[in-house]
């Protein structure tokens, strides 16, 4: 049994470690393609560095723009309020021309920038992209880890060959356990299945639970009642065993109680002795 157990233990980890060599491939393959998508993305944002440099610019040319539209308006307002300067009108006059000259300037860079960001979009759907697949394959890579430290029980550990091809037929302890409490148990059951398909097993020719119970409570019924007839004899052959060994040794009894003795009087204590109304003076 010692040495049974020892080739079972070898056995598994034997398997274990095929699970792991298995599993790192394919981890080595997840880092090969997180470092394509790591180029790529790169390679991605340096395309986009000159397209968003000149936003940027055109963006920065539209917030000044703006700005002096804000001091022209600040200006207009207070020249209309002025009432005690005579060129205030002339001078609010000409903020104004120059107000709708800038404003007409914010209007030409926002045409500008929105007939140019469509063409840079291309760019930013790559960029986009390539950060998607690097989270998609660092978050795979993590999943690999995650198998390689549960390689029994973790779903993409039981999806390798190496679990299929010599884990799997290795399930039949667990069954024989009813250990429905171990990640392995589904793929046991699986096992199980796919062996009664193959050897044509159904599960009619097999007894019920209830059947099993009462064969296993039964089996045993026969030889328990001869082995307590051995043992412990009736009630007539206690009697004649007593009787014969009475008569052979000529033994009587030590004591007879056929109530003909007289009591044993009873002791008055004074503890045990309680007050009547006599003895109060009731009566």
């Amino acid at each position: 049994m010692q040495q049974l157990a020892d080739a079972y233990a070898e056995q598994e980890s034997t398997t274990m470690a095929l699970i792991w060599t298995e599993l790192g491939e394919i981890y080595i393959g997840l880092a090969a393609a997180e470092d394509q998508a790591a180029a790529a993305l790169r390679d991605a944002c340096k395309a986009l560095e000159g397209p968003e440099a000149d936003l940027a610019a055109i963006d920065g040319k539209i917030s000044a723009a703006q700005e002096k539209c804000s001091e022209l308006r600040q200006e207009i307002a207070r020249l209309e309020a002025d009432d005690d300067r005579e060129d205030a009108p002339d001078k609010a006059a000409a903020a104004k021309m120059q107000l709708a000259e800038w404003e007409a300037r914010v209007t030409r860079l926002r045409s500008k920038r929105d007939f140019a960001e469509p063409s840079f979009r291309p760019r930013y759907d790559q960029r986009d992209d390539a950060r998607t697949r690097l989270r998609i394959v660092g978050a795979a890579k993590h999943r690999v880890m995650l198998a390689q430290l549960n390689p029994f029980g973790d779903e993409l550990a039981q999806a390798t060959d190496a679990y299929i091809s010599l884990r799997m037929p290795q399930l039949l302890p667990l069954l024989l356990r009813h250990d429905t409490g171990s990640p392995e148990w589904p793929r046991a059951v699986e096992e199980f299945t796919e062996l009664a398909k193959r050897s044509g097993l159904r599960t009619d020719d097999l007894p019920s639970e209830g059947e099993a119970m009462a064969q296993a409570m039964t089996a045993l019924m026969p030889d328990a009642a001869q082995a307590m007839a051995d043992l412990a004899p009736n009630a007539a052959d206690v009697m004649a065993q007593t009787v014969a060994e009475v008569t052979n040794k000529n033994l009587t009894p030590d004591y007879v109680d056929d109530y003909r003795t007289p009591a044993v009087p009873r002791i008055a204590r004074d503890y045990m002795r309680v007050e009547t109304l006599r003895d109060l003076g009731v009566r």
